[in-house]
């Protein structure tokens, strides 16, 4: 099947949400002398971006089965763009608090919806597709970073640099929109169609973990807790269509599949929450605690996209060689190690350096529990890979204001030193066994 045009939209998709937060990650320290607010006041707003972003994540997943991942990825990127607008007008906490709320909304939906797509361009190509999209991720907060370094140089306002930047997206996306990986919501019980109704093949998981052969045709299928239709229902020789029991062999399988869920939401949790923190506090801290210019200032997040892009530019290679949950949580581990000694130095070239090293630690974490989650052996990947980026999103948006109540109290240096904390947790879950159970393709999304 050819996938080229729909990878290049969907590619579009992940840099499009990249650009978005490093626009205005690399402006925050504008906007924050804009309005006014404090460290802590800066915190509360950031929350409230959370909130949103929480509620849209859950109510994402509702939509991604009625609707389609296709249509509310389309819909969701098309919103996002502007909705980075009004955070640049806000003259005060109150309305730059409504505005950061709505972008987190529309944040949330696009999130979930653009994973769930990575995982049906996975399957309809034959190979993982998830480190190589959030490499594009990348490069998009490495240009909005980069944009904004020299925006911000010049002097010229956030909101003439924001409606720029939500101009050109909305046009490129409304272009590329149309040819985003067809899919459909697949009922519990239903077999999963996309595009014209042709049912979704089985295609091989990705080389990390050996899959499971499929079950010979006839032969008894029994997803815990699920129902299948007269389509899908196994051949018992009674034409009843029903399921024999459930082995022992199984209930302890999706025991053991909720397990490994848990530990890869929490493991995305911790991860995303240092990516969310320093997206938003690293021009923060180099400009003002550090003394440096607000262009440099927006280098901080801008050599961080560029070492996790490189990473997760060969990050399927990586995985596919040595194993994700394990090849990630090394990774993890050393950017962790780094990026607290550069902290600790207290010099704005080391800690660039420090925020490089952090980026490529991060590079694979988020996409190796995404992937992983979406293999599981269960019957419903869409669902799994939603409790992930729903739970992990979470830290993406809560690590930040987190970060800035703990700066009213420590100040923002010592606060920062939570950020190789999260990462060595992220590295631990991946680590443990409980991150590795069976995978098996699965046979629809």
């Amino acid at each position: 099947m050819d996938v080229r045009r729909p990878r290049v939209a969907l590619t579009l998709v992940f840099l499009t949400g990249g650009v978005l937060f490093g626009t205005w990650a690399a402006r925050i320290p504008a906007v924050k002398d804009r309005t006014g607010v404090s460290d802590a006041g800066l915190g509360w707003c950031l929350w409230a971006m959370a909130a949103g972003a929480l509620s849209a994540k859950w109510a994402a997943g509702r939509l991604v089965t009625r609707y389609g991942s296709r249509a509310v990825c389309r819909t969701g990127v098309l919103l996002a763009c502007p909705a980075v607008i009004p955070m640049a007008v806000a003259d005060g906490p109150y309305s730059l608090a409504v505005a950061l709320t709505a972008f987190g909304v529309v944040l949330g939906v696009t999130d979930v919806a653009m994973n769930a797509q990575a995982l049906v361009l996975g399957r309809q190509a034959g190979r993982s597709a998830m480190s190589s999209l959030h490499a594009a991720y990348s490069v998009g907060g490495l240009t909005g970073a980069a944009t904004g370094a020299w925006f911000a140089a010049r002097g010229i306002a956030p909101v003439a640099h924001f409606t720029l930047v939500a101009a050109a997206l909305v046009t490129a996306n409304a272009v590329c929109g149309s040819r985003l990986p067809p899919s459909e919501p697949a009922p519990a019980g239903r077999v999963s169609r996309t595009g014209a109704g042709a049912p979704v093949p089985s295609v091989p998981s990705a080389p990390s973990v050996s899959p499971v052969p499929s079950a010979p045709c006839g032969a008894p299928t029994a997803p815990s807790g699920e129902r299948a239709s007269a389509a899908t229902a196994p051949a018992t020789g009674t034409g009843t269509g029903t399921h024999p029991p459930v082995p022992a062999a199984e209930s302890a399988g999706a025991a053991r599949d909720r397990m490994a869920l848990a530990v890869l939401a929490l493991a995305c949790l911790c991860g995303l929450a240092a990516e969310g923190a320093t997206a938003d506090w690293a021009a923060v801290h180099l400009h003002e605690d550090l003394g440096r210019s607000s262009g440099f200032a927006a280098l901080g997040y801008a050599v961080y996209c560029v070492a996790m892009a490189v990473a997760r530019l060969g990050g399927d290679r990586v995985t596919a060689r040595w194993g994700g949950p394990r090849s990630a949580a090394y990774g993890a581990a050393a950017g962790a190690v780094l990026f607290g000694a550069a902290l600790a130095t207290g010099q704005a070239t080391v800690t660039l350096a420090g925020f490089a090293a952090l980026g490529a630690g991060l590079s694979l974490v988020v996409p190796t529990a995404i992937e992983t989650a979406g293999r599981l052996r269960g019957q419903r990947p869409a669902r799994d890979v939603a409790v992930v980026t729903a739970i992990g999103g979470l830290g993406f948006l809560a690590g930040p204001p987190v970060i800035g109540s703990l700066a009213q109290v420590w100040g923002l240096p010592a606060a920062l030193t939570l950020v190789p904390l999260l990462t060595l947790a992220a590295a631990g879950l991946l680590y443990g066994p409980a991150a590795h159970p069976p995978t098996r393709p699965r046979r629809h999304t």
